[in-house]
Order: C-alpha cells, then sequence, then structure tokens
C-alpha cells in the first residue's frame, strides 16, 4: 500500500488538532464550563481515547473512511495530549546495541516539531528549534 500522507503531514494534522483542543479547553474553562486538558487524568484521557477509536470503527463498518479518518486525528491527538500531561517515556532498543535506523533512547537526536500557535502565544518556545533533517 503506497502511503497517502507524509509523517510530516501527519504530525501537522495532530498538531492542528491539539492546537484546537487547547483553544476548546482554554475557551470552556474560562467560561467556567471546564478544566483544563492538561488536569485530565490519565483514565480520562485514556476513556476519551477509546470513545473516539470506538467511533471510528463504527464509521470505518458504513463505508465511511474519511470521517473515520477525522476521529483516528483526535485519538492521535489526545494521545499527544495525555504525555504532555502525564510524561512520555522512550521505547528503548529492542536489543541492546543493534542499529534499528532511528534514534529511539536519545531525545536529543530527534529534531523538535515546530512550535504550534497556541505554544508560540504563551510563549513556550523561547530556545531556537533544532533544524530538521531529511
Amino acid at each position: 500500500m503506497t502511503p497517502k500522507a507524509t509523517r510530516e503531514e501527519v504530525f501537522l494534522a495532530l498538531n492542528s488538532e491539539r492546537e484546537y483542543q487547547d483553544w476548546l479547553f482554554d475557551g470552556l474553562r474560562h467560561n467556567r464550563q471546564a478544566r483544563s486538558a492538561i488536569d485530565r487524568t490519565l483514565d480520562e484521557f485514556i476513556l476519551y481515547i477509546v470513545q473516539y477509536a470506538q467511533e471510528a470503527a463504527a464509521l470505518t463498518t458504513h463505508g465511511d473512511e474519511t470521517e473515520a479518518l477525522h476521529f483516528i486525528r483526535k485519538v492521535g491527538a489526545l494521545t499527544v495530549g495525555c504525555m504532555e500531561a502525564h510524561g512520555a517515556p522512550h521505547r528503548e532498543r529492542p536489543y541492546p546495541g543493534e542499529d534499528v535506523g532511528f534514534p529511539v533512547d536519545g531525545a536529543a537526536e530527534v529534531a523538535r516539531p515546530a512550535p504550534t500557535a497556541h505554544e508560540m502565544s504563551k510563549g513556550e518556545y523561547d530556545e531556537p528549534l533544532a533544524e530538521s533533517t531529511p
């Protein structure tokens, strides 16, 4: 199967959804209707993720893959938000010393994605971004 999106395009989609989630929760919080997304428990994040994954599955059974992908974007962004709130453990190399072709045990080796508008507005990116390499 030929990929329909690059990893960069996927990450941009996830970042756009995270921006929306932050905007939504910040707006609701200012209206005293909800807590910040960062205040959600791990259990709450998991329940949201499972619910949206089930909705995606239901849509695919009815042949609506495009709409299902919108729910998959939500699931991906929820997992990002969950790890922002609760930690982001790195995957360890499967076999000590084996080169698996990608950096898995050193965050410094991975280029940081471009900041979102939300992060920029809050001044969360004070240091220069790492140059990404192909």
